[in-house]
């Protein structure tokens, strides 16, 4: 832990942690967060698979701790390429959503990049306040916290300081008055399975609703099993190749080995709560979806398809949406949330969607720290 004050009569001292296990009061973060990315043990398991990477700002302000930012330096040599703030600049840029200071900008100008809120894809935030933080000065904790967060990317020799995926307004809102522009990153997609299968059917239009049905019936004709339960380790080489295949389908660098890696070091922090939604024939999986059980929600880890397999399309479908749903409400899970991409493919399927917004602001280098 590295900590000192600063000259602000309303910021009285920062900290800096190399883990969330060394902020005081963590362990009540599990009553406070909505999305399993900032749980403790969510928190934990992006720290073990970007090893020294992670590191925590918490900024102290009349002898309360009100705000704690996760924090990962994005270089061109980081792996997460779809979550790094030139790749999603890039995109936006290509789609013409940029306007205002960065819409001149090359991607590749804003790295080093300090990314906030979290190493993950979507709900990118301060932690929730570990002790108080009244609501009225959320806005200005948080463009105070926008000058500490330029000083520590000018330190690292970053080049901006970059929010990839907020979907908070309120966080929105103080950070484009702080100065950031803002441009669509992405966006998410859930199902609602508080009513089970049932209710999902029941959204649908008559013959969305007869095709669905007809699709199940014909993979349990033809021998397909659907399920939803807990990952077997046994099983794990099967996915691991089939989530590399359909990556490499989209162009994404990857292997079979951090698969299995990240397969194993989540059940090791989630337990029990590592489910998956599996369609097979025989011994052999032809799609599944895994997920982190978390609150009243499951939340997507790993998906893969047997593209040469003749039924690929309905067993995506089954696993995905379908065996999905009716896991989640037996879990008593309200939501299955499905992340980004495949945007209308997702929406054919019934998906309710919510836009994630990047909020990026680039630093001169030659900024001095506070002190």
């Amino acid at each position: 832990m590295e900590s000192r004050n600063t000259s602000s009569s309303s910021v009285t001292r920062l900290e800096h942690f190399r883990s969330i296990e060394e902020v005081p009061g963590a362990e009540a973060l599990e009553d406070r967060v909505d999305s399993y990315y900032h749980s403790r043990e969510g928190l934990l398991l992006a720290e073990q698979t970007n090893p020294g990477a992670i590191s925590y700002l918490c900024v102290t302000s009349e002898a309360v701790r009100s705000v704690t930012v996760p924090m990962i330096t994005a270089t061109l040599q980081s792996r997460w390429v779809m979550g790094r703030p030139d790749h999603v600049h890039s995109i936006a840029r290509a789609s013409q959503q940029i306007t205002g200071p960065l819409s001149g900008v090359e991607s590749a100008e804003l790295l080093p990049s300090l990314v906030c809120g979290g190493r993950q894809m979507g709900f990118s935030g301060p932690l929730p306040s570990i002790h108080r933080a009244g609501e009225e000065r959320y806005s200005s904790d948080i463009q105070r916290l926008s000058v500490l967060l330029e000083d520590e990317a000018a330190a690292r020799g970053c080049a901006s300081v970059s929010w990839p995926f907020v979907a908070a307004p309120k966080l929105r809102s103080a950070l484009r008055d702080a100065g950031y522009s803002e441009y669509q990153s992405g966006v998410w997609h859930t199902l609602d399975s508080a009513h089970g299968f049932a209710g999902y059917l029941a959204r649908l239009s008559g013959r969305r609703r007869r095709s669905v049905l007809a699709e199940r019936r014909m993979l349990r004709r033809e021998g397909y099993e659907c399920e939803f339960r807990a990952v077997d380790e046994a099983l794990v080489p099967q996915l691991a190749r089939l989530e590399y295949e359909t990556l490499a389908r989209h162009g994404v660098a990857w292997s079979p080995e951090i698969s299995s890696y990240l397969l194993g070091v989540t059940s090791e922090h989630f337990g029990e709560n590592v489910v998956a939604s599996f369609v097979r024939r025989g011994q052999t999986v032809v799609a599944f979806c895994v997920f982190v059980r978390h609150g009243r929600a499951l939340w997507p880890r790993h998906v893969g398809v047997e593209k040469a397999d003749r039924r690929s399309a309905e067993a995506l479908s089954e696993s995905m949406f379908y065996q999905s749903i009716e896991g989640a409400y037996d879990s008593s899970c309200d939501v299955v949330n499905l992340g980004f991409g495949s945007d209308a493919y997702k929406r054919s399927h019934g998906t309710a969607t919510f836009p994630h917004y990047s909020l990026t602001k680039q630093v001169s280098r030659r900024r001095s720290r506070a002190t």
